[in-house]
């Protein structure tokens, strides 16, 4: 009985190599999705205000406490609060708290900035809270910015400038000077993307494997 033992070509070998890339960079994929996440990046950073009142009770650093029971109050109709990120960030949504008493409303807006001396605004109409504790969502997308501030609009039947909380949900880490949004991969097709590269690694491996037998 003659032995024959099929030897492994190279094209099997550059398969395998191919295909545990593929792996490799699947996992990877997956890896970084993982750890990905997003967190306020506004919490407990320096904040100011153009003005506050009864400063025991209501004071600016209660506007990103992380508790939105403990307001900042300007003490006016038409008072404004920021906060300052620290560096230069990646901000998916801005969102305000606050809380009024019955039958007042609150009408503010939204803007932020790079440099703290351009503004850019991000509810142009401006938007009214009513009632106690409401709150608003603002997509940004991927902003860059560092500051963000809160500014309300004196009107008839408006109550004093009041904020329970802002929050400035982003990535964690520090984007360079890039005011315009850059384009990323949805959550979803990165996980698409990363399983679809580990099931066509597997199958190349499973194809490179040697093979051999008897006759």
């Amino acid at each position: 009985m003659k032995v024959i033992q099929s030897k492994p070509t190279f094209g099997r070998f550059s398969q395998a190599i191919a295909a545990s890339t593929v792996l490799i960079l699947g996992s990877l994929l997956l890896a970084a999705q993982a750890s990905a996440g997003l967190v306020n990046l506004a919490l407990n950073k320096p904040a100011t205000a153009s003005s506050t009142w009864d400063t025991p009770s209501y004071q600016i650093a209660y506007g990103n406490d992380g508790n939105p029971n403990t307001p900042w109050n300007g003490g006016t109709h038409i008072a404004w609060w920021q906060v300052d990120l620290g560096s230069v960030r990646s901000i998916d949504h801005i969102t305000v708290t606050a809380s009024d008493g019955p039958n007042y409303h609150m009408t503010f807006q939204v803007s932020w900035s790079t440099d703290g001396s351009n503004w850019t605004i991000v509810n142009p109409s401006w938007s009214t809270g009513t009632g106690t504790n409401w709150s608003f969502t603002f997509p940004m997308f991927n902003v860059a910015m560092r500051y963000v501030r809160y500014q309300t609009l004196g009107d008839a039947g408006s109550d004093w400038a009041g904020l329970g909380e802002l929050e400035a949900i982003g990535d964690s880490s520090t984007v360079v000077a890039a005011p315009a949004p850059v384009p990323t991969l949805s959550d979803w097709a990165q996980y698409t993307i990363a399983f679809m590269l580990l099931f066509v690694g597997g199958w190349y491996l499973r194809r490179a494997k040697p093979t051999g037998g008897t006759r």
